[in-house]
């Protein structure tokens, strides 16, 4: 993994957020509804600024997903590559 460029914080650790970032990464949502459902998830939980910068360097260089991703796998502890699921918490 390079240095990441964006900063993941404990708040922002939650299996559901990282599906739904996921389904972002992937195309299969838009990021306004990712923000959406993150928020909804999060409730008090959820900085807008956080994700808001975390989205931008999404946006901006689409390749990050894989430093994203490394990062909420090892934050969820997340052991076996394909193991995780919204179920798992």
């Amino acid at each position: 993994m390079s240095k990441p460029t964006f900063n993941i914080t404990p708040r922002m650790d939650n299996i559901h957020t990282f599906h739904w970032l996921k389904d972002y990464a992937t195309g299969a949502i838009m990021r306004h509804t990712a923000l959406n459902v993150i928020s909804i998830t999060l409730q008090e939980n959820y900085d807008e600024d956080e994700w808001m910068d975390l989205m931008f360097h999404m946006v901006m260089d689409p390749g990050c997903w894989r430093d994203v991703e490394e990062i909420f796998v090892w934050e969820l502890g997340i052991t076996e590559p394909g193991a995780y699921s919204p179920s798992i918490q």
